[in-house]
């Protein structure tokens, strides 16, 4: 038996600190899990950094931290593109400080292993396991873009990268990182899993089940255990909001990422009072999606929300300048604000 995960992408958020106890806090989970089942070997595969370009000081401790949780394992690591300074090679990789180190084998060119007699290929992100010079195997790990599969959780489906049919010539089983939707599909040839991020990074992977994988290697079983610790990200309209008893508001939402799409009308005296309950709620954040039909723009400027306050001060400083449509500016940049916040998560 054995673990993988992918997609860890420490550094996420501007090297935000919270977001680093999020990802140790899931190590330690996992490695709970890892020790009642007994499981020594663990793959990972790609994009363990975030941040292409640089890495920070507060990212390497937490790096540090993690190796700690993991150094009764035997790790398989190689790269994925966010690892990469050199976007198609693993000459120069962030990820490469994990050579060294006696628990880890790291990757940066493919490489293929047995477990008892199976045979695994591990294929870095830019390498081709197409390529004739790679064997076929009964599993291949990678860091990959296969066409048809869904690139998050929009319905937008990747149109280009390594056909699946190709791929299933040559390999039975195929294991791969980079997409974060966890995805599972099965074939008469085979099977192809995206194994997902290990946790939801923003809203628009809100509602997706996140976690890592445990594979039987001699039987090609495996499950998906799901992060049940971790933030997540809640989208809700305000008519499903005043349908949920307080009670259960505050359960769904406490330490948790909140947008709300305020999609009827509502006085501005019962919009102090939701927001009154949701702060009473506890949520880390609380997005307040007013660019909707019929919302009153007199929203009190001293409300915690920070989502809230930044839009309302776009809005008093349009009202200063003289524009012959501040209206249509306003919700231009409502609009580029919403995008840019999808974004960054």
């Amino acid at each position: 038996m054995i673990a993988i995960f992918s997609d860890l992408h420490l550094g996420i958020k501007g090297d935000n600190q919270h977001w680093h106890s999020v990802a140790v806090e899931f190590i330690q989970d996992m490695v709970k899990t890892l020790k009642e089942k007994n499981i020594k070997d663990v793959f990972f595969l790609g994009d363990w950094f975030h941040n292409r370009n640089s890495v920070d000081v507060y990212t390497l401790n937490s790096t540090a931290k993690i190796l700690r949780l993991l150094e009764d394992f035997s790790i398989h690591i190689f790269p994925g593109n966010h690892d990469l300074y050199f976007s198609g090679s693993t000459e120069v990789s962030s990820t490469s400080i994990f050579q060294g180190y006696n628990n880890i084998k790291y990757y940066d060119k493919p490489a293929r292993l047995n477990i008892g007699d199976k045979s695994i290929t591990l294929c870095p992100w830019g390498f081709n396991p197409l390529n004739s010079e790679i064997e076929s195997s009964d599993y291949l790990f990678g860091h990959f873009e296969i066409n048809t599969f869904q690139m998050n959780s929009s319905e937008h489906l990747c149109e280009e990268g390594f056909k699946l049919s190709d791929l299933l010539k040559k390999f039975n089983s195929i294991f791969s990182g980079h997409f974060h939707k966890a995805q599972f599909r099965k074939y008469s040839s085979g099977s192809i899993v995206y194994v997902g991020n290990p946790f939801q990074m923003n809203y628009g992977e809100a509602g997706d089940k996140k976690g890592f994988i445990i594979l039987d290697v001699d039987t090609g079983k495996y499950s998906y255990h799901y992060n049940e610790i971790s933030p997540k990200f809640i989208k809700m309209t305000l008519s499903s909001l005043i349908r949920k008893e307080p009670s259960k508001i505050g359960k769904e939402i406490v330490n948790n990422y909140l947008r709300l799409a305020i999609d009827k009308n509502i006085t501005v005296d019962d919009m102090d009072e939701l927001i009154k309950l949701l702060s009473s709620c506890q949520p880390l954040e609380c997005d307040i999606d007013w660019d909707n039909k019929g919302f009153s723009s007199a929203i009190d400027t001293k409300t915690d929300f920070v989502a809230l306050e930044l839009m309302e001060a776009i809005k008093e400083y349009i009202g200063l300048l003289d524009v012959p449509n501040p209206k249509e500016v306003l919700q231009y940049l409502q609009k580029k604000y919403r995008e840019i916040s999808n974004v960054l998560g």
